[in-house]
């Protein structure tokens, strides 16, 4: 069969490599394509609308500006009749925008004066429409003009007079606080046409909208115009015709994609609205207009890379048929020996190159095989004794290692241990076993590796459950593991260990050390070494002391236990991995469980060592305290937007964990202006990042961390200096929660900033509840 050959599957697996490689690198390609193209489609048309609705304001501002100068005049008084007549004129000659231009007064007694000119083919045309004062007074544009005290721009309209469609601007004049009249512009509707002509371009159409009414007021092509929203789009998949509309009606700018019923296709829409006016500009893209080029670009390529493949599959099915074909003759021989047929004659290789070497080897291996089955059986045999052995007592190990039952339930401790030996089985362990209300706990290396090792351990684990069930002082269990190894320890050997007991209630740990390697105690303000008075290693001295240290954790803080084949693990170029890696691994963002934070080192490590051969065993256990209630942290990304939700997040966790008002209004206070350092000063660049706050409480001590992942900068570095910015880092708010707060502190982590504030108040005791992480 074909496939039964070496070459065609090979061709085949070339080919489909090849094609997998390229499909997947194409389907990247064309897809960040796509989004750079719809995003590069956005920016610029958004700007296009955002220039379009800024010169068309400009065009407003101008026709207002008008209409301002003439009011001034008008409430100067004393100007005569004539002269008024010109200057409305003047206006108009002066500003080409507008059509007509108008000075309606309200007469106390009579018909007074109103000027009124526009522009006609032959000229400029005067009327005095103080002739029609009950005809203009009841008009709707004339009270909507009365009305505005500012000034307002009104609906289109029709003059059958001149007609035209019109535009009309309407500023009340007021003399002593009462209306005495009014100054109105007509714009001419071509002057709207000109702009949505002037933006529309290729597949681009701009047209205006009137917010008010909904309605088309200037599109290029004129038969458009007047028609409603409604007849213009359809909603686009997901979201309703109201949501669509909203996006049209919106004073800011912003961009929806719908169905387009006057072009029938999808269509992105680039929307800006016009300061100053009821107006927004928008400009439709069909969407396949924006990707034309791009699918063209994929078609070619799609039929060029097909091609390229075919004509690689048949090239490399051809090489590879005839290079590989000597080996057939020596596959007919490789079936014998696969039988057990030693009894064969392969034929003389016909070039002395790689295959003809092959033969010359296959015939010396004719003379080999028989005098090495027998051994094969007989060591095969010893080996397998040997590997079930090994596998028997790396599960008697495993098995003695606590399986977490006896914390599960227990409030407040979050722990969680990780054993790798080097070989099957290794001289490191951990335990840790619940004596009442308190979790006794123990990590150690022993001195030797292998089998010795693990019986050590072994004998080290069972004295230890032994003992912690009826022992509290962790210097006295190190005393009695002490002497208990000392006893019948012919071979010398020595166990390295940290022991310790646990109070959840209170967060009190106790430590002694049997010349081991310190822990670390970590958590969101970084990883900092304890450094331990210690005794000897156990076995060695019989009459030995430990002594003992206590330790107040804060909530949400972590003690991490490790041996030395984490701290000398080596990578390819033999550097170790040392302590001050471990701690800056610790000082990174990390899960808030122990499980997790074991699992963060140790894949550090193993990144760190890459394919170097593990040289030591590894053990780690890491002990959380996690009291119900009293910890809270969320995280945000660096937008202004999200300082008022985060003071609010404050306010209410702040009062989750017993704090009254005025705590809570100083804890609101601090949040406010660390957030402000942090998102003004630590990311210059505007660049994206995360703030995470962690808020806790512990006795009358509440304690609030901010870490952001800006750059490096220390906001409370400030002092008050004759001459300093209050805007400077830090600043006078700085100055403000320092007063406030019992303790202020600053770290600077891996790529990250930690601001911690303490302070001790009064308050009302912590409800029941858990610990909450968001």
């Amino acid at each position: 069969m074909p496939l039964r050959s070496l070459a065609t599957r090979q061709s085949l697996w070339l080919f489909g490599a090849a094609t997998l490689v390229l499909l997947l690198v194409g389907s990247v390609v064309f897809w960040l394509a796509n989004r750079a193209v719809l995003r590069d489609a956005e920016t610029w048309n958004l700007r296009a609308a955002e220039r379009g609705a800024t010169a068309l304001a400009e065009d407003m501002t101008r026709v207002a500006a008008s209409a301002q100068i003439m009011r001034a005049f008008a409430n100067e008084g004393g100007i005569r009749p004539n002269d008024e007549r010109l200057l409305v004129k003047g206006i108009l000659e002066a500003n080409p925008l507008l059509s007509s231009f108008a000075l309606i007064r309200l007469p106390d007694d009579g018909p007074v004066a109103s000027p009124y000119w526009y522009r006609s083919p032959d000229g400029f045309v005067h009327r005095d429409l103080a002739e029609d004062v009950a005809g203009y007074r009841s008009q709707p544009w004339f009270i909507q003009g009365m009305s505005c005290v500012d000034g307002c721009w009104g609906e289109r309209f029709r003059s059958d007079a001149r007609g035209k469609e019109l535009m009309n601007y309407s500023l009340p004049v007021h003399v002593d606080g009462a209306p005495v009249g009014l100054v109105s512009a007509d714009l001419d509707i071509g002057w709207l046409q000109r702009h949505v002509t002037h933006a529309s371009r290729d597949a681009v159409i701009a047209f205006i909208i009137d917010r008010r009414s909904g309605q088309i007021i200037a599109h290029p092509q004129p038969e458009y115009v007047g028609r409603s929203l409604n007849d213009a789009i359809v909603p686009d998949r997901g979201s309703t015709f109201e949501e669509a509309s909203a996006v049209f009606t919106s004073e800011q700018p912003a961009t929806v994609t719908a169905w387009s019923r006057l072009r029938d296709t999808r269509t992105r829409y680039f929307i800006a609205s016009v300061p100053g006016s009821s107006w927004t500009l928008a400009m439709s893209v069909p969407e396949q207009s924006v990707l034309a080029g791009v699918r063209r670009i994929r078609w070619i390529s799609g039929l060029l890379t097909l091609l390229s493949l075919s004509l690689l599959a048949i090239f490399v099915r051809q090489y590879l048929g005839r290079s590989l074909q000597p080996l057939t003759e020596l596959d007919a021989a490789t079936q014998k020996v696969a039988t057990g047929d030693l009894d064969f004659v392969l034929p003389t290789p016909r070039h002395q190159d790689e295959v003809g070497r092959l033969s010359q080897s296959f015939s010396h291996m004719q003379h080999q095989l028989r005098a090495y089955l027998s051994q094969v059986e007989t060591e095969s045999a010893r080996r397998e004794r040997s590997r079930s052995e090994l596998e028997i007592a790396r599960l008697i190990q495993r098995s003695m290692l606590p399986d977490g039952s006896d914390v599960t339930g227990t409030e407040g401790i979050d722990c969680a241990g990780f054993l790798l030996p080097q070989n099957s089985v290794g001289g490191d362990f951990y335990s840790y076993v619940m004596n009442g209300d308190v979790l006794a706990f123990i990590l150690g290396d022993v001195s030797d590796k292998g089998i010795p090792a693990a019986l050590m351990t072994a004998r080290a684990l069972t004295l230890f459950d032994a003992a912690a069930r009826h022992q509290r002082s962790p210097a006295a269990l190190l005393s009695r593991l002490n002497a208990d190894l000392h006893g019948k320890n012919d071979a010398y050997m020595f166990v390295t260990a940290i022991c310790g007991t646990f109070d959840p209630a209170r967060g009190i740990l106790h430590l002694a050390g049997a010349g081991h390697e310190p822990p670390l105690l970590h958590d969101i303000t970084g990883a900092s070494r304890l450094d331990l008075e210690t005794g000897p290693a156990l076995g060695i001295d019989a009459t030995a002391h430990y002594p003992e240290s206590t330790v107040q954790l804060v909530p949400g803080q972590s003690l991490l236990l490790y041996t030395d084949g984490i701290t000398e693990a080596m990578s390819t170029d033999g550097t170790m991995y040392g302590l001050q890696r471990l701690q800056e691994v610790l000082e990174k963002p990390m899960p808030p469980n122990s499980s997790g934070s074991i699992e963060h080192v140790f894949d550090d490590v193993r990144t760190f060592v890459g394919e170097t051969p593990q040289h030591d065993d590894i053990a780690l256990l890491n002990l959380g305290w996690r009291p119900p209630g009293q910890l809270h942290a969320r995280q945000w990304t660096n937008q202004r937007d999200n300082i008022a939700p985060a003071m609010d997040w404050v306010e209410q966790h702040a009062r989750l964990l017993g704090a009254d008002d005025t705590l809570i209004l100083e804890l609101r206070l601090i949040a406010e202006e660390l957030l402000a350092n942090a998102i003004g000063h630590g990311y210059p660049d505007d660049r994206d990042g995360t703030i995470r706050i962690q808020l806790s409480r512990h006795d009358d001590l509440f304690r609030l961390v901010q870490r952001d992942t800006g750059i490096a900068f220390d906001p409370t570095s400030w002092e008050a200096e004759p001459g300093r910015e209050p805007d400077s880092i830090g600043g006078h708010g700085i100055h403000l929660v320092r007063a406030m707060a019992t303790r202020l502190r600053y770290h600077r982590l891996q790529g990250a900033n930690a601001v911690e504030v303490l302070l001790q108040r009064a308050s009302t005791p912590t409800p029941a509840g858990a610990v909450h992480e968001s």
